[in-house]
């Protein structure tokens, strides 16, 4: 009888447990209760903000006028040269988001800073034209056209500062144009004026992704030498050398000499970190102006269908999905990393400018696989980098073992069902607030005026503030397939990057507002492009 009453009370403690543990797993993982039943795209929107809000006033207290915030222990960053990245680079976001309070501070920043004062002598070429170049012109497009009401009294001192102050940096970065082929380095001694490149080399990225906004300021201040600058840089882009540097049309390996204009033919390459956003800049360069730049249009179109062809990448088990493989030398590595996840949103885009089907259904393919990826985690967030088995190991297309096998470094993901189930493996599980996914969202639901884009990107968003939001604003995880408590600490890693607010919240933001002219418009029409950045700036027929 006592026996039978212990084991009865065992089996009972048990089940509490069992249920209680369920419960909490449950409430770990259930939306934020700020969030519950918003359907409307006003409600949606307006809970974007709010984060927004919430991350920019962090980063305002503690931080500013630094380059970043470390939102956990509340200490600033200063790796964007110390001008205040996050308040410019925010710029735009808090302009599109209609928040006063972030505009008046980052205008009144703008016409302090000193390009000549840095923290570290060397300035990242790319880096700073994406973030302080194109948020300033984006600004001064924005605020002259459309967001007029959210300048101050003196409106035409402050447009006149942002394009003196675009104009003041672009003369700092130009002598790292000064190469034997003109081609930009990657870095520029601001000290010295004198030009540095890793090796000796520049990334295709790096290069391409100069021209837009050296463009666009130059069509503002009718100063052409901008422009030209960076048209010449781009000229071994357009002209290979050697021809064909790649056994795949179009598609080019991600690094090249920058004193001979030599690409290095055994190189990586494809649509991962630092080589997709060349083919990105291609096409929206063409769409800036035609006249211009009409012919890029063509060579993205090339690029694209080698991409479709040979770097398209069904993994094993999971037909529905479709990664793009890098390549190096002749043979395909099964790998994706989160940052040229913008791919989708090119082949979406690609598709309404050349009013081509295929593209435009390739890159709803492609979104639709990065929402799966992102489904298929713990906390509902992708991670950094995939890899994955192709489907063509079970045709013999793919023969080498090392391809159709999972790498032992990840075979605890093999063992515990998540590679057969997900159809990958995560080869970096953090997240580094990164922006794509909801980019490429941002672009299919435009294409399509399907609200299940919509609900995508609001899912995601909300796992993104349930997750990250830490500390005094967001803060990256160490790995999106473990447990971890709401607004914890544990599992969070102190960086808030500045795309955090310029990116990520801001296209999570604009997919639920209405048509306004600056949004990229599915009838053929554009009036305004996003820059890689998240920068938009008016066409140059519509200046």
């Amino acid at each position: 009888m006592r026996r039978s009453q212990i084991i009865r009370g065992a089996l009972f403690a048990t089940v509490i447990f069992i249920l209680w543990r369920g419960f909490a797993l449950t409430t770990e993982r259930s939306t934020p209760a700020a969030s519950d039943g918003l359907t409307e795209p006003a409600e949606r929107a307006k809970f974007i903000r709010d984060a927004f809000i919430h991350g920019w006033r962090g980063y305002r207290k503690h931080a500013y006028p630094h380059d970043m915030l470390k939102p956990l222990s509340n200490k600033v960053l200063d790796d964007r040269s110390g001008w205040g990245c996050t308040t410019v680079d925010g710029l735009t976001a808090a302009i599109l988001l209609d928040v006063p309070e972030a505009v008046d501070t980052a205008l009144d920043h703008i016409s302090t800073i000193n390009w000549d004062k840095t923290t570290s002598p060397n300035v990242g070429i790319f880096g700073t034209t994406i973030r302080y170049l194109g948020a300033m012109l984006s600004a001064y497009d924005l605020l002259s056209t459309t967001h007029k009401h959210l300048l101050g009294k003196d409106s035409s001192i402050q447009l006149d500062q942002l394009l003196k102050q675009a104009e003041t940096l672009a003369n700092k970065l130009s002598p790292s144009f000064v190469t034997p082929k003109g081609i930009n380095t990657n870095f520029l001694n601001a000290t010295d004026g004198n030009t540095a490149s890793l090796y000796g080399i520049n990334d295709i990225t790096a290069i391409s992704g100069l021209v837009l906004e050296w463009t666009r300021l130059s069509d503002l201040t009718g100063n052409k030498s901008y422009g030209d600058l960076a048209a010449k840089s781009m000229e071994p882009l357009l002209d290979p050398l050697p021809n064909n540097p790649s056994l795949y049309p179009g598609l080019l390996p991600k690094h090249l000499d920058i004193d001979t204009g030599i690409f290095n033919t055994s190189d990586i390459g494809g649509w991962s970190h630092a080589g997709g956003g060349m083919y990105e800049m291609l096409l929206k360069l063409s769409v800036y102006d035609p006249k211009r730049f009409g012919s890029y249009q063509r060579k993205w179109t090339i690029a694209a269908e080698s991409t479709i062809k040979y770097l398209a990448s069904h993994p094993r088990g999971r037909p529905d999905l479709t990664f793009l493989a890098d390549f190096k030398d002749q043979q395909l590595l099964y790998q994706q990393d989160h940052s040229g996840m913008f791919a989708a949103a090119s082949f979406i885009l690609g598709g309404m400018v050349t009013g081509e089907k295929r593209f435009l259904n390739f890159g709803l393919d492609v979104v639709n696989t990065y929402v799966e990826m992102y489904s298929a985690t713990v906390t509902g967030i992708g991670p950094e980098s995939v890899g994955w088995i192709p489907a063509t190991c079970d045709t013999d297309e793919e023969t080498r073992k090392e391809a159709c096998e999972v790498p032992a470094a990840y075979g605890d993901q093999e063992k515990s069902g998540f590679v057969k189930r997900a159809g990958f493996w995560a080869t970096n599980t953090k997240y580094l607030l990164r922006p794509e996914v909801l980019e490429s969202l941002y672009y299919a639901y435009r294409a399509t005026g399907d609200a299940k884009y919509r609900d995508m990107s609001w899912q995601i968003i909300r796992n993104v503030v349930k997750w990250t939001k830490a500390g005094s604003a967001y803060a990256e995880l160490e790995d999106v397939n473990a447990r971890m408590k709401v607004r914890g600490t544990d599992g969070r890693r102190d960086w808030m990057n500045s795309y955090m607010l310029t990116e990520v919240f801001m296209y999570a933001y604009i997919i639920h507002l209405e048509d306004t002219p600056w949004q990229l418009h599915g009838d053929g029409k554009y009036d305004w492009i996003f820059s890689t950045q998240a920068h938009p700036l008016k066409v140059a027929a519509q200046s």
